[in-house]
């Protein structure tokens, strides 16, 4: 396992590994997950609530079947639909910076194409990466906040995650450039993007956080942390 004090970008392509199992192994979760957040996330202000409310029950849902303890569907739904109302508030800031970086890719590349101008493609491409960003920030955030026992605010949330992604820079990079990757993807295929790409995401975030702060996601994969236990 890798330290939180060696995380380099070539440690990113470890984890890929470790997300794929992940999303193996709890791909049921990651399915509901995925089409509950389809389905509330409309209308469109409600994208920042949605998506810390994924993150957080990705999390404890697969904490709870590390721990042996089964979770229903019906379960995970009532779990997911009390984070978004607990979280309603915290993930409008989101949502308004989505909306934004959004607008302004949407206008740019319209009018890239329409004139094929250099500076309108540099306009599109710097709103896309602004909301690529943004949306990896509100997912660190949702996982910082899943994490903690005390009444944190968004903003003190997403400087925390923030400051880790400043542990592991080149490590942060590779994991923005294919979160970007994963994202085009699930969209360019809307059917696999519904059931698959809010809950992927989320287990991505948990990944790379776990990596740069601790040692890696192996007591969340079935059958390794028994094996840890025993060594």
């Amino acid at each position: 396992m890798v330290s939180q004090d060696s995380v380099t970008a070539l440690d990113f392509f470890g984890s890929v590994k470790s997300w794929g199992r992940l999303v193996y192994d709890h791909i049921i979760i990651v399915s509901i997950v995925s089409l509950l957040g389809v389905l509330f996330m409309f209308p469109v202000l409600t994208i920042g609530p949605v998506c810390l409310a994924a993150v957080i029950t990705v999390s404890r849902s697969v904490q709870q079947r590390t721990e042996r303890d089964s979770i229903s569907d019906r379960k995970l739904t009532r779990i997911f639909l009390s984070e978004i109302r607990a979280n309603f508030r915290r993930g409008l800031l989101f949502s308004a910076l989505i909306l934004v970086s959004l607008t302004v890719t949407i206008v740019y590349f319209t009018l890239a194409l329409a004139s094929d101008s250099f500076v309108f493609w540099v306009g599109a491409a710097f709103g896309f990466y602004t909301l690529l960003a943004v949306v990896l920030l509100m997912f660190r955030t949702g996982y910082v906040l899943a994490r903690t026992t005390e009444d944190t605010g968004t903003i003190d949330a997403a400087l925390d995650g923030i400051s880790v992604a400043k542990r592991a820079p080149g490590y942060t990079a590779i994991q923005y450039l294919f979160a970007g990757l994963v994202m085009i993807v699930m969209i360019a295929l809307p059917v696999f993007g519904m059931v698959l790409l809010i809950g992927s995401l989320a287990l991505l975030e948990i990944t790379a956080y776990e990596t740069i702060m601790h040692d890696g996601v192996s007591p969340f994969l079935d059958g390794e942390g028994d094996t840890e236990t025993e060594e």
